[in-house]
């Protein structure tokens, strides 16, 4: 009998503009297996403006991971409200308890929840097919490699201008959290935040399969270990800093059959 399972691996790689400023790693990931082999997936990416984003970005990310496989047997289409319902618990601990406030300067004002902005883009994949779940930029792909044409993408979104997104810390968050679901036949998911969309899409918006194909290939005969350490080699590269300086997360996943 084969058995059907998902490889998974993913890097948060500190961009060049926060290593020469000595600023932390805004972005965040989790990757969490819940009991009946299902896949939580999550990139979150902390807000540059925003002087707490690296501890937003974290744990938006732990949260909703978390809650992506807390229960095997809930329907898809009951997995959305779990997920708000999550990040409004979120907003409202972070607005309460202030984590990191103490690590402001002390003539900064106090800390706020707009300190914690973060975007999210996340999946849920069980055997039955996959779900994204997304605020802002960053991006979610699925595709199935033999069948170019069999791909669903989870879009970034901006604002009015091209450098504007939203974040799960705007009164208006739950306006701008989108779903797609999408069935068991891709057999590739990739999520990306903002600073490996250059990368790993097209100018349409499609995968690049010049920078997806070789990420694939080598991931899928590397163990977990050795694949989160070749994202983090290949999204720290000076090539990548070339395309851009900031913080980069990619998160991979493939299903794979086994005897």
């Amino acid at each position: 009998m084969k058995l059907v399972e998902w490889k998974v691996c993913g890097a948060s790689v500190l961009g060049s503009h926060h290593r020469s400023g000595g600023i932390p790693c805004q972005d965040a990931h989790a990757i969490r297996v819940g009991a009946d082999g299902a896949l939580g997936l999550v990139v979150a990416d902390g807000a540059g403006s925003a002087r707490l984003s690296h501890l937003g970005s974290a744990l938006l990310a732990e949260r909703v991971a978390e809650v992506l496989i807390a229960d095997p047997k809930a329907p898809v289409e009951e997995i959305p409200a779990a997920v708000k319902g999550a990040i409004s618990g979120l907003r409202e601990s972070l607005a309460r308890e202030q984590p990191g406030a103490d690590t402001l300067a002390e003539a900064s004002p106090p800390a706020e929840l707009r300190d914690y902005a973060a975007t999210l883009v996340a999946c849920l994949l069980r055997p039955s097919g996959g779900l994204f779940l997304q605020i802002g930029d960053g991006a979610g792909v699925a595709l199935d490699l033999a069948v170019p044409g069999n791909t669903v993408i989870s879009p970034p979104e901006n604002g009015e201008y091209a450098n504007e997104t939203y974040f799960f810390t705007m009164p208006s968050w739950s306006d701008h959290f989108r779903t797609i679901n999408f069935g068991p036949n891709p057999g590739v998911v990739l999520l990306m935040s903002d600073g490996v969309t250059p990368l790993a899409l097209a100018k349409d918006g499609s995968p690049f399969m010049p920078f997806v194909q070789p990420v694939h290939s080598h991931l899928i005969a590397a163990d977990r270990d050795k694949g989160d350490r070749a994202i983090a080699s290949t999204l720290g590269s000076e090539g990548v800093d070339r395309v851009t300086g900031d913080d980069r997360t990619l998160v991979w996943a493939a299903r794979v059959v086994r005897d």
